[in-house]
């Protein structure tokens, strides 16, 4: 009696929608660096006024910023989703744990970046008495979105690096690590009243990007080669 072995699942379309995923929500990042980071950035409340001023010259800007890395925000949750149960670390679901991370960080992030491209804009203008409250739960949303993504993203650079086969240079790895470690930093700050720094709540965030998008890449020419 013969037996056939299970097909080997592969993940080259995941990862390639990550890469994707992630140059599209680069992109939005940085339609959010044009925007004043009082703005588009966590900041403190006493800045909200500012930031009802500026919103009521750029509401178009904020629209554009909020629709496309919203589009980036579903992709790249959508890979990370997919790439749940590519491979384990020593037996251990370290790479699992990090992927699932990842996604849950974007659970609030379709909450604030949906919030940027539709409503604020129109309530910096049509509403500005209710600005102030709906700029506080969009900074609260993005801070603590950064929480479950800098861990995540942490625990799959890590993953990689510790891997029999990885996928991108150790000193690639390390700076993911560190960029993510930052994030987590500014986004546990920002939640528990610690501190306010744009610094730590958007730049690393266009440089995790980065490294999602190459780690997608180099997961893709991998699973080319077999």
């Amino acid at each position: 009696m013969s037996t056939s072995s299970a097909p080997r699942v592969t993940f080259r379309l995941a990862s390639l929608l990550l890469a994707f995923g992630c140059a599209v929500f680069a992109v939005g990042v940085l339609r959010y660096a044009l925007l004043p980071s009082d703005l588009g950035l966590p900041a403190d409340q006493s800045s909200y006024q500012n930031a009802l001023k500026e919103a009521t010259s750029r509401t178009a800007e904020m629209m554009l910023a909020g629709r496309v890395i919203f589009i980036g925000d579903l992709l790249v949750a959508a890979a990370a989703l997919a790439l749940l149960s590519r491979r384990g670390y020593l037996g251990l679901d370290l790479e699992r744990v990090g992927w699932a991370l990842i996604f849950v960080s974007f659970l609030p992030a379709f909450v604030f970046d949906s919030l940027m491209g539709s409503a604020l804009p129109h309530l910096a203008t049509d509403a500005p008495g209710s600005f102030a409250a709906f700029k506080s739960w969009f900074d609260f949303q993005f801070a603590a979105g950064n929480i479950p993504f800098g861990v995540g993203g942490a625990l799959v650079f890590f993953a990689d690096s510790r891997s029999p086969r990885p996928l991108l240079p150790a000193v690639a790895d390390y700076l993911a690590v560190a960029v993510c470690g930052v994030a987590l930093i500014g986004g546990l700050g920002y939640v528990l009243g610690l501190f306010v720094g744009w610094q730590v709540n958007g730049p690393p965030l266009l440089l995790a990007a980065i490294a999602l998008g190459a780690l997608g890449i180099q997961i893709a020419r991998q699973e080319r080669t077999g």
